[in-house]
This record gives structure tokens, C-alpha cells and sequence, in this order.
């Protein structure tokens, strides 16, 4: 495992002369409906088209979305495996507190040297800055759904609200080991 993380973090890159680009902006129900989509695709192995639907549902402040991306990041799957996005991706999804998130998220944290932690954490605030409940303006809580015992996150999204997308994983160029 150490050898996967230092693999990973050896081909991980961070660009620190990028500026922020605003590519365009989204209504909630279209990144509602790509969050449904990239989910189903990623359930069907379908990479590449789960990748274009959940990155619109992740930047939009879903946080299943921003998990699964995450972990397509930590795997590879159809992008560049890049453990530092995918500490990103992981560390503003729980923002919520999913038990199981935080675990793999600490599983890995933990791993890493002082200087690794001290650049991940520079990392998730600023997918945090960009892509939080408190930047998109969202109040996510565990509640159970009607008829059922079984907590999930919901979120109040409204379709009024419209949500930019950033291009964040093309500001990332700074080698995470030096």
C-alpha cells in the first residue's frame, strides 16, 4: 500500500500559476440529472461517460458525485490516476460525514508523511473553496427518507440557483514530492 500511495503521489501534479477558469454555468436540475446519470454509468463500469456526468454533478456541490469522483481518481478510471484530485474530490464530500468516506479518506491521510498531509490539506481547501456547501450556498443534512429508517444526505438544492463549473484538476501542477 505504502508503494501504491508513493507511486501515486510521484505522478501527481498541482500547477500553481493557473488561474481559476469559469467554463459555464448549470441550473441544480441539470447537475440533479447528471448526478443520476454518472451514477448509473459508474455502476456499469462506463467510465468515461460517468466521468463527464458526475464531474458536472461534483463541481455543482453533489456529494455523492464528488466521492465517486474521487475514488475514480484514487483507481484511474478512464483519468489520469492522481492521488492528490482525488484527496480533492474526497475531502469536500465530506463535508457531510459519511462514516465510510472519512474512512477511506483517513486511511490514506493517514499514510502520508507531515509534508504530504500538510499539501493534501492545501489541496481539499480549495476544492472546498470552490465546490463547498458554504460557496454553493447549500444546507446537507442526514435524514431519513419517507417510509424508511435508513439515513441519507439530502441537500437544498433549487433550481433557481445557477452553479458555475471550474475547471479545478487543470490548475493542479506542483509535484507533491519536492
Amino acid at each position: 500500500m505504502k508503494i501504491l500511495i508513493l507511486l501515486l503521489l510521484a505522478i501527481t501534479t498541482v500547477n500553481s500559476n493557473a488561474t481559476e477558469k469559469t467554463v459555464e454555468t448549470k441550473r441544480i436540475s441539470t447537475i440533479i440529472s447528471a448526478q443520476n446519470a454518472g451514477v448509473k454509468y459508474h455502476k456499469l463500469g462506463e467510465f468515461e461517460k460517468a466521468y463527464e456526468k458526475l464531474s458536472i454533478a461534483a463541481q455543482g456541490g453533489i456529494k455523492q458525485s464528488q466521492y465517486l469522483l474521487g475514488t475514480m481518481y484514487f483507481k484511474g478510471q478512464y483519468v489520469e490516476q492522481s492521488l492528490a484530485t482525488g484527496m480533492g474530490w474526497i475531502g469536500v464530500a465530506n463535508e457531510v460525514h459519511i462514516k465510510g468516506w472519512k474512512t477511506t479518506y483517513y486511511d490514506i491521510y493517514n499514510k502520508l508523511n507531515a509534508k504530504q498531509q500538510e499539501y493534501i490539506d492545501k489541496i481539499v481547501a480549495q476544492y472546498i473553496e470552490r465546490y463547498g456547501v458554504k460557496t454553493l450556498d447549500l444546507i446537507c443534512k442526514k435524514r431519513a427518507s419517507l417510509g424508511t429508517r435508513q439515513k441519507q444526505i439530502h441537500c437544498n438544492y433549487r433550481d433557481d440557483r445557477l452553479t458555475p463549473d471550474h475547471e479545478l484538476e487543470k490548475l493542479q501542477n506542483v509535484n507533491l514530492l519536492h
